[in-house]
C-alpha cells in the first residue's frame, strides 16, 4: 500500500485513479446523507466530499447523477458452499447485488478435503473481486465419534490457518462444547486468544446462566437466535446479534423486534444470510434483499445499511479497511438509486467498476481446481436396497420408534413417536402415515457405514431424494419411502462425483452434478438456479410439501442443533451427544 501516494492525491498534488461525483454520500458513521463524491487511488479511498480537485486527465470519472453513494455490503456469516456454487460463481451472483465482502470459514470443504481444500478455496477467493475475510474452523470433524468425514483439522492446523492475512477470527464455536469443557475446543480458543482474533459463536437454544457462562469465554457474536427473547439476551450479554435471513432459516421477523419494538440500540446488531441458494440470490438478492426486509419490518434505511456495513466491520475489527466511506479504506463503493428499495446501479471494488445494472462486467479468470477438491466421492461399495433396510432384533411384532418431526418452515428436529410393524425383521417406511426413512451413507472411503432413522414432515409419498452436500459431514443423505429408489439415488450421486438427485419408479428424474468436493459446481449462477428449481419441483412431485426440500434435507445430518440428527454412525441424540437407537420399546 502506497500511503504517501494516497496522501499526495488527498492533498491535490496528484490525480486520483477513479472519482465518483454528483452523488449523495451515505455516511454510516454519522448517519448523514449529504452531497459529494469519493476519490480513489491505488484501490483505496483517499477523499470523500468535495473531490473535484482530485480529477486529472487520466482519472476515470463516474457521474452518480444524484444517486446515493454507499459503502459496499459485507455478509458477516455465510457458507458459500451451501449456494452449491464455487467461490468465483458465488461472486458472480452477489457482486451485482452490492455485496463486496464476505466472512466465511470454508469448513464445508474442510470436512471433505481438509486443510488443503480450505487453502484452495482461499486461493480461489484471492483471484476474485469479492473480498474474503476468513474464519478458521475450531475443529473438524465437529463431533468426533458421531460422524465420519473426509478431512480433519486440529489445534496445529488452526494455528497455521490463523496466519492467513485474510483471517479475522475463529468460526462456529459450539456453545455446548465449551460448556462441557471439550479440551480440543478449549485449546483452539486459547490459540485464537494468542493471535488476538475474534471468537465467533454458535449457540442455538442457549439462554440464561448458560448464555452468561458462554459469553464469559469472550465469545463475540451469535447467529442462532430464533426469538426476540433470545436476541435480547445476546445483546444484553454483550454478544453481537447476527440476525439471520437465509433461504430456510428466516429469523429476521422475530429478532428485529428488539430494535423496532424494544428500541434497543442497533450498534450490536448485524444481518447475515448464513445459507442461501442460487434461485433466491438471483430472484430476491443477497444483502440488498436483507436491507429491504429490514425496512419492511420497520427499520429505517440508514440503520439497515449499518447492519450490513459498519456494524459487521466493527464486529470483526476490520472497520479500518471496509464498512465505511472514509480515507484509507478499500475502494468498495456502491451507487444506489433508492435507499429503501436499495436497487444497486454500480458496484466498485478496489476502485474498479466490476458490476453495473445487475450484471458483472469484469471477467473473472477460469479456475483450475486443486486435486483435493476433485473425485471426492469414494463409496466403499455400491449400495443395494438391502444395505438401507433398518433391521431389528425381532422377526415380527410391533415396536415404538422415535420419528423425527420437521416443522414446515425451519429445518430443526422435534420429537415424535409411532408404533410400527416389523416385517421379516425390518421396519419399513409408511408414506400413508408420513413415516419416511432417512439414511446417511459414508462417502469418504473410510468405513462404508450407513446410519438410518425415521422422519416425518416432508410428506414424501413415493421415490427418494439424495444429496452429497449434507451438514456437517457431507456424506450422502437420502430420504425416501422405497429402498430401491433410495439405493439408486445414492449410487447416482457416486457416479456424478457429487450432486443432488430425485428418483422415482427406478429412474433419475432430476439431478444437479456437484463435482467440486461433492458440494459445488462451476456452472453459471442462472444455470445452477434453474437446476435447483427443477430439483425442487421434481421433489414436490413426489408429494413433498416443504418449499425447500433439499435445503431442509441437508440439515438433518447436522449433530449441532437439537434434538436429533442422523449420521453414517447412526441416530444421534444431539443434547447428550451420543448414538442411540430409534427403537423406544418392543410391544
Amino acid at each position: 500500500m502506497n500511503v504517501m501516494r494516497h496522501v499526495s492525491v488527498a492533498l491535490g498534488k496528484e490525480p486520483a485513479d477513479l472519482v465518483v461525483i454528483n452523488g449523495n454520500i451515505v455516511n454510516v458513521v454519522t448517519k448523514e446523507v449529504y452531497e459529494g463524491g469519493v476519490a480513489v487511488a491505488d484501490g483505496r479511498i483517499v477523499a470523500v466530499g468535495d473531490v473535484d480537485y482530485t480529477i486529472g486527465s487520466g482519472t476515470k470519472v463516474i457521474n452518480a447523477e444524484g444517486a446515493y453513494i454507499t459503502p459496499g455490503l459485507i455478509d458477516g456469516h455465510v457458507h458459500v458452499e451451501t449456494s452449491l456454487m464455487t467461490y468465483s460463481k458465488f461472486a458472480e451472483a452477489v457482486l451485482p447485488r452490492g455485496t463486496t465482502a464476505v466472512v466465511s470459514d470454508f469448513h464445508e470443504v474442510g470436512l471433505v478435503s481438509g486443510v488443503r481444500g480450505i487453502k484452495a478455496m482461499v486461493e480461489e477467493a484471492r483471484k476474485t473481486p469479492l473480498r474474503l475475510y476468513f474464519l478458521t474452523p475450531v475443529r473438524l470433524p465437529f463431533h468426533p465419534g458421531l460422524e465420519t468425514v473426509g478431512g480433519e483439522l486440529g489445534p496445529n492446523d488452526v494455528e497455521e490457518l490463523l496466519k492467513f492475512p485474510e483471517t479475522v477470527g475463529l468460526s462456529e464455536i459450539v456453545a455446548m462444547n465449551l460448556l462441557l469443557s471439550d479440551q480440543d475446543y478449549l485449546a483452539a480458543v486459547e490459540v485464537g486468544r494468542k493471535h488476538r482474533v475474534t471468537l465467533e459463536g454458535h449457540a442455538p437454544m442457549i439462554k440464561g446462566q448458560m448464555l452468561s457462562a458462554y459469553a464469559a469465554f469472550g465469545i463475540r457474536s451469535d447467529h442462532e437466535s430464533f426469538t426476540a427473547e433470545e436476541a435480547l439476551q445476546r445483546v444484553r450479554n454483550g454478544l453481537r446479534l447476527m440476525m439471520r435471513e437465509g433461504s430456510v432459516a428466516k429469523n429476521l421477523h422475530e429478532t428485529v423486534k428488539i430494535v423496532v419494538e424494544k428500541h434497543v440500540d442497533p450498534r450490536y446488531v448485524l444481518m447475515i444470510t448464513d445459507d442461501v441458494d442460487a434461485p433466491d440470490l438471483l430472484s430476491q438478492g443477497h444483502l440488498d434483499h436483507l436491507i429491504r426486509r429490514a425496512v419492511e419490518e420497520g427499520v429505517d434505511p440508514l440503520t439497515a445499511l449499518q447492519m450490513v456495513t459498519i456494524n459487521t466491520a466493527e464486529n470483526y475489527r476490520i472497520d479500518h479497511e471496509v464498512g465505511i466511506l472514509a480515507p484509507g479504506r478499500y475502494g468498495d463503493i456502491l451507487i444506489v438509486s433508492n435507499l429503501e428499495r436499495f436497487n444497486v446501479k454500480t458496484v466498485i471494488t478496489n476502485g474498479e467498476v466490476v458490476a453495473r445494472d445487475g450484471r458483472v462486467i469484469k471477467e473473472l479468470p477460469p479456475v483450475k481446481h486443486d486435486p483435493s477438491l476433485l473425485n471426492t466421492v469414494k463409496l466403499v461399495k455400491r449400495i443395494s436396497p438391502e444395505d438401507l433396510k433398518f433391521r431389528t432384533d425381532r422377526r415380527s411384532g410391533r415396536v415404538r420408534v422415535v420419528v423425527m418431526r420437521v416443522p414446515p418452515h425451519i429445518p430443526i428436529i422435534e420429537h415424535d413417536e409411532e408404533v410400527v410393524e416389523i416385517v421379516d425383521g425390518v421396519i419399513y417406511p409408511d408414506p400413508q402415515r408420513d413415516i419416511a426413512q432417512i439414511s446417511v451413507v459414508e462417502r469418504h472411503g473410510r468405513s462404508g457405514g450407513v446410519g438410518t432413522a425415521f422422519i416425518r414432515g416432508f410428506n414424501i409419498k413415493r421415490g427418494a431424494i439424495a444429496s452429497s452436500m449434507a451438514h456437517d459431514n457431507h456424506n450422502i443423505v437420502v430420504l425416501g419411502v422405497n429402498h430401491s429408489d433410495m439405493a439408486l439415488a445414492v449410487n447416482r450421486i457416486a457416479d456424478l462425483q457429487g450432486g443432488q438427485v430425485v428418483v422415482e419408479g427406478g429412474k433419475v428424474v432430476a439431478e444437479l452434478p456437484l463435482p467440486v468436493a461433492g458440494l459445488m459446481t462451476d456452472e453459471p449462477p442462472p444455470r445452477v438456479a434453474e437446476s435447483v428449481e427443477t430439483l425442487k419441483k421434481a421433489a414436490q412431485n413426489l408429494g413433498i410439501t416443504i418449499y425447500h426440500p433439499f435445503m431442509f434435507l441437508i440439515f438433518i445430518p447436522l449433530a449441532a442443533i437439537p434434538l436429533y440428527a442422523v449420521t453414517d454412525k447412526g441416530f444421534v441424540d444431539v443434547l447428550n451427544q451420543k448414538i442411540i437407537s430409534p427403537i423406544v420399546q418392543y410391544l
